[in-house]
């Protein structure tokens, strides 16, 4: 078996059906396996009832993103493992042009697809993930033309709603870090990959429509307070595991300004008690997250160390041009909506 496709769910009967079928149209032959982190809802009845070639794993509790896509990888047979999320539709050449790069490349720990918002089919809604100097996760490409990001290229780390993953890495350096439970966990694991000298790519003709946050949705009965918390938590906890020390003492007034935008940005939102609880609980579990630093690898670190500044810039430039549409939209009313939206 060349591919696995693990897809974590949790309550989503209202999207499986449109995902597991768009799996069954796929050019590239796979298994799938459902892990049902315990859904209440009448998800194990579809798939009993309209896809019988789908392997389910039921689980008694909900173990996050983090425990399910684990306990899907461990059952899978596949040389490459896929990752898809529920609220998904993958193009019917998703798979195999993710087979192709990794065939192609076999220094690749992982490969991420070109996810395109759902519900406006003309922007990006990830075209892999990254981090800035800043410490603040960046999803690259979001809210672009969906005509954007054509080459393939290397990144930090693969988005975990829509990727794949070589098997016999993931063997030797270890799963997804199941304390995380849900965020951060795929960067997390991106950046684990980088230290032991694999890469991560973005894959330009895989293809696949997201709708977003269905399952967090499904957990915090659509409030955003609990993606907030566990954002803020899992950001901080994963600095902290896998980049060196001295790299956090060096880049300390740079990540004080990014948790100080991050702050502001969700004191914005409404959400500034989530985010404050985060970062205390993220505080009170660092003694538990060991630092993952190796001695000898260091131009490992600076290779993420460029990554990481070639992503600096142009956040740094987005938050320029919102300052400047602020002050646009004030002055003349309609004139910067117009202006982003030929973008």
């Amino acid at each position: 078996m060349k591919v696995s496709v693990v897809i974590p769910n949790y309550n989503g009967e209202k999207f499986l059906r449109e995902c597991l079928q768009s799996l069954r149209e796929q050019s590239q032959p796979h298994e799938v396996i459902v892990v049902d982190n315990a859904s209440k809802d009448g998800s194990c009845a579809l798939m009993a009832r309209e896809f019988p070639e789908v392997r389910v794993l039921v689980q008694e509790e909900n173990l996050g993103f983090a425990g399910g896509v684990n306990a899907g990888i461990r059952a899978a047979k596949g040389e490459y493992v896929a990752l898809l999320n529920n609220d998904t539709k993958a193009d019917k050449h998703f798979l195999r042009a993710l087979v192709r790069l990794m065939d192609a490349h076999p220094n690749a720990f992982s490969a991420s697809s070109k996810m395109i918002q759902y519900h406006n089919p003309t922007r990006i809604d990830d075209a892999g993930d990254t981090l800035t100097l800043m410490g603040v996760p960046a999803q690259m490409g979001h809210g672009a033309k969906a005509t954007r990001y054509k080459r393939d290229r290397r990144i930090l780390s693969a988005c975990g709603g829509a990727c794949i993953f070589r098997k016999s890495i993931l063997d030797e350096i270890g799963l997804f870090d199941e304390r995380f439970f849900a965020y951060c966990e795929d960067v997390d694991i991106g950046l684990r990959a980088l230290v032991h000298g694999y890469r991560n790519w973005y894959c330009a003709g895989s293809i696949v429509y997201h709708y977003g946050s269905a399952t967090s949705d499904a957990i915090s009965k659509g409030t955003s307070a609990f993606r907030v918390r566990l954002s803020a938590r899992n950001c901080l906890l994963m600095l902290h595991k896998n980049l060196p020390p001295f790299w956090l003492k060096l880049h300390k007034p740079l990540l004080a300004l990014g948790a100080r935008r991050q702050r502001k940005g969700y004191r914005a939102w409404g959400q500034e008690k989530a985010y404050e609880e985060g970062i205390a609980e993220a505080r009170g579990l660092m003694g538990s997250f060991e630092h993952s630093y190796q001695k000898g690898r260091y131009h490992n670190y600076w290779y993420i160390e460029g990554l990481m500044a070639v992503t600096t810039i142009p956040y740094l430039g987005m938050a320029l041009r919102r300052r400047m549409g602020t002050l646009v939209s004030r002055l003349a009313p309609g004139a910067w909506k117009k202006w982003e939206e030929k973008k």
